[in-house]
Order: structure tokens, then C-alpha cells, then sequence
């Protein structure tokens, strides 16, 4: 290996490694090595044994590595320092399975290998500090070829599969987040929403990107953070793939706003932050809670923090918002009961259709609003902006929530 190959996960100005670094700091000098370093022989990583890293980047980790083994036909080296000596970044890494799941590993009692990175396992080393860890706090990937799942292929109808995997997945949500979930401190409803949402995700995750769902979700004595990560086809390609309804119109979010944010970007990009927009209005007209309902379920019920990732742009909704928001959870709570009203046959379909119209078209309105409220804000002070323009495109999705422990 050459040593110009390397990039190092290191502390840089001091504070810990967190996602926002890995998208300002660590992707752009892996993009700068593929202009002016890279001679055929893919990167290899170095993590510093000093490395302060947040758990949440751990699955933005796998998404790229993933994404550079299916690049180079080959699993990518990673060269973790070790002294021998108490080693808290190993601790996270052995601990959390993130080892596991990246390596060889054959034994079933530990998340099986996927072989994404290769690394020495001698300099793994003994952990000489047996402070506690807690066993619910692992990095958790889904595959559409895990034992249970799989059998998905024997069933017939698109809905009757969503509603196997939905119904699959809320076990396992609980079995892995209940307990971390039950900390929060929130309302038994939040709580219970939270592993709704989580299932329909992970669900749209693996049915319609085409990829593995990396997660992690850890409690700290302030904070709930989860992360959730694919290496997917993204939302502009989802949203071609949605069927027009009597109350949707695939891209009108996009068709509306297109030159119209105020924003000096590449087309590429302004469709890019446009199809984020474009996701939540297709997600709150939905029948089922997903995206959307995740971002209202973290901010407006949680007073939490919400931030969507895709290609080179990232959204952060927090109570700034709450005007809006409130707006939005309005309409949305309509379009719920009118989803349950026909569900449960007290109306037919061509009155469901005839009330879902208005409220569809007020629902686009109050989108947008949304959407013209953020790029104003931009447009006046970036540092503050809830809208965060990238130097470089990470493929898939990423979701990272944060949620403040209500202690009473």
C-alpha cells in the first residue's frame, strides 16, 4: 500500500469526529485524492487511535465503504492504530459490531461479515478498560437477504409484501430500540410512533433503494441520536418511480419551485434540494407514516432535531420551523383521518378521492411556503440557514435524528 493512498479519520482542531464532519472535512479530501492522487489503486483509511468518533458516522461508514468495494471490485483496507493500551475508538468499533459487520466474521453468534473492509485483526488487541457497554448500542444492518426477510419472495401482490416486511420489521425495531426509545422520556404515542416510522424506513429502505439499511441509534445522558444510512438509487430516482393519483402529480413540488429558490447552484443540485421537497409532500399525502412523519414525530413531538442527507445537500428541521410545522402536522393529521375513514369503508372511494383533492392541494401549498421560508433564509445568513450545500455528493440517503432526554 502507498503511503499517498491514505486518509486519515483524525482529530482535526479538536472535538469529536461527527457526521458533520465526515461530509465538510473527510469526503472532501477522499475527492480530492481521486483528482489528484489516485493512480488505480483504491484509498485505505487510517484511523487514528485517538479518534473521538461519534457513533452516528458508523453507518455513514459502512454506506461508503460499500460504495467503494462495488467501485474498485474489492474490499478496502482499513489500518487501525493501536498502542496496545486502553484504546476508547476500539472499544466503540469491536463493541458496537461495527467490526463484525465489516470484516470476515463467520461466527453466528455476531453479526456475519460482509467483507466491506479488510484489516489486521491482530491489531485489534486486548481491552484493558472494562468499562460498561451497553448492549443495545450497536450498529444494526438490514439486507433483504437476512433469514426472515427473504421469504418476502414468496408472496404475491407489491402490497402484501410491504405489509410482510412492515409487520417483520416492528419486531425487530423493538427487539433493537425499545429500550433506548423508552429512555427518551416522551409520550407512550411518540414512543410508539417512532417504532412505526422506523419500520416503515427501513422497509422503503430495502424495497425501493435497492440497498442494505445501516442504523444506530445510542442514548447519551442528554440525547437520543439514531442514524440511518443506504447506498440506495436516492430520492430523485424514487420519485420517478411514483405512479400519478388523482391528488399527486410526480415532481409538481419540483416543477413549482424550479428557478424559483433564489439559490446561485448547478441544475443538478437545485433539482437535488427540490426532490427533498418533493419526498415530504409525497410522504404526507401517504396512508402510511413514513419520512414525513418522522421528521414531525422528532421536531414538533420530541422537540428534537431532524437532518436529511442526499447527494450534496442536507436539510435541518428544528423548532425554528414550528409555524410551519404546525401547519404541515395539521394538514397531515386530516389526511390521516380521511385515510382511515375509507379504510374502514364509512366513505367510498370517489368521495375519499373528492375530499383528498383540496386537502392534497393545501398540503402542496404549505410545502412550498415551507420551502420558500428556507431558501429566504439562506439567501440572508447561510450560518444559520436550514438548508446545507455540500462540496461532495454522497450517494444514497442519509437520516440522522436527535431527540433531547426529557428526564422528569
Amino acid at each position: 500500500m502507498s503511503l499517498d493512498n491514505a486518509i486519515r479519520l483524525t482529530l482535526k482542531n479538536g472535538g469529536a469526529f461527527t457526521s458533520f464532519r465526515f461530509y465538510t472535512e473527510f469526503l472532501p479530501e477522499l475527492t480530492i485524492f481521486y483528482r489528484s492522487r489516485y493512480k488505480g489503486e483504491p484509498p485505505y483509511f487510517v484511523i487514528d487511535r485517538n479518534l473521538k468518533l461519534e457513533p452516528s458516522v458508523l453507518p455513514l461508514l459502512i454506506a461508503l465503504g460499500v460504495y467503494l468495494k462495488n467501485y474498485h471490485k474489492q474490499s478496502i483496507f482499513l489500518d487501525i492504530e493501536n498502542d496496545f493500551t486502553d484504546n476508547d475508538v476500539i472499544r466503540l468499533l469491536l463493541r458496537s459490531d461495527f467490526l463484525y459487520i465489516i470484516g470476515n466474521n463467520t461466527n453466528p453468534t455476531f453479526p456475519i461479515g460482509k467483507r466491506i473492509f479488510q484489516f489486521d485483526q491482530t491489531k485489534i488487541g486486548a481491552l484493558t478498560n472494562k468499562q460498561d457497554w451497553r448492549s443495545d448500542h450497536k450498529v444494526r444492518i438490514y439486507s433483504m437477504n437476512d433469514t426472515g426477510v427473504i421469504d418476502v419472495n414468496h408472496i404475491k401482490g407489491e402490497e402484501a409484501k410491504r405489509d410482510f416486511l412492515i409487520e417483520h420489521f416492528s419486531f425487530v425495531v423493538v427487539e433493537h430500540f425499545y429500550s433506548l426509545l423508552s429512555e427518551m422520556g416522551v409520550s407512550e404515542n411518540a414512543k410508539n410512533n417512532q417504532v412505526d416510522i422506523l419500520s416503515e424506513l427501513i422497509t422503503n429502505g430495502l424495497y425501493h433503494s435497492g440497498s442494505d439499511a445501516y442504523v444506530m441509534m445510542f442514548n447519551s445522558p442528554y440525547k437520543t441520536i439514531c442514524s440511518i444510512a443506504d447506498n440506495g438509487i436516492g430520492l430523485q430516482a424514487t420519485i420517478k418511480n411514483k405512479e400519478a393519483s388523482a391528488y399527486y402529480e410526480p415532481y409538481s413540488i419540483v416543477k413549482e419551485l424550479t428557478g424559483k429558490t433564489g439559490i446561485k447552484v448547478s441544475e443538478q443540485i437545485q433539482i437535488c434540494i427540490l426532490s427533498i421537497f418533493e419526498t415530504f409532500y409525497y410522504s404526507m399525502l401517504k396512508e402510511r407514516q413514513g419520512l414525513f412523519d418522522l421528521m414531525l414525530n422528532i421536531v414538533v413531538n420530541c422537540q428534537g432535531y431532524f437532518r436529511l442527507h442526499c447527494e450534496s445537500v442536507q436539510i435541518i428541521v428544528s423548532a425554528r420551523m414550528m409555524e410551519e410545522l404546525n401547519e404541515l402536522q395539521i394538514i397531515r393529521n386530516e389526511i390521516t383521518h380521511l385515510h382511515n375513514t375509507f379504510n374502514l369503508g364509512r366513505i367510498q372511494e370517489l368521495e375519499f378521492t373528492n375530499r383528498m383533492i383540496p386537502i392534497s392541494q393545501n398540503a402542496r401549498t404549505s410545502i412550498i411556503k415551507l420551502a420558500h421560508n428556507i431558501f429566504k433564509k439562506y439567501t440572508e445568513d447561510v450560518r444559520y440557514s436550514a438548508l446545507r450545500l455540500l462540496e461532495t455528493k454522497f450517494n444514497g440517503v442519509h437520516i440522522e435524528t436527535e431527540i433531547p432526554i426529557q428526564n422528569n
